[in-house]
């Protein structure tokens, strides 16, 4: 019996020392917890391939190969298979700009 009320007494404590701790919910912003030097820009990089180039363009390299396969394709068109277009009057480009922060839809960038 003894153990009993020993437990008992226990419990009441543990109870009441649990209602007497305050129960605060804090919250934060993200913001506010760390700090941001500024917003950066962006790098954009873009593959392409220049058509129209009266024979100066890279002639049989399989990535425009490859590439103008892909690109016609999306366009609805079906190169037979085992055909390997002669391209000598197109060429594989990589361009690249930066975008600056705060960039708005219309304003011009450069781009090389």
């Amino acid at each position: 019996m003894a153990r009993y009320y020993a437990f008992l007494a226990f419990a009441i404590v543990f109870l009441l020392a649990a209602i007497a701790m305050p129960v605060v919910a804090h919250a934060e912003r993200v913001r506010d917890l760390g700090s941001f030097q500024s917003v950066r820009s962006n790098q954009l990089t873009g593959y392409g391939i220049v058509v129209g180039l009266d024979g100066s363009g890279d002639d049989n390299f399989a990535y425009l190969t490859q590439a103008m396969k892909g690109v016609s394709g999306r366009f609805g068109l079906q190169l037979p298979a085992g055909v390997n277009p002669a391209l000598k009057n197109a060429a594989a480009v990589v361009v690249t700009a930066d975008l600056p922060a705060f960039a708005k839809p219309g304003q011009q960038i450069d781009v090389t």
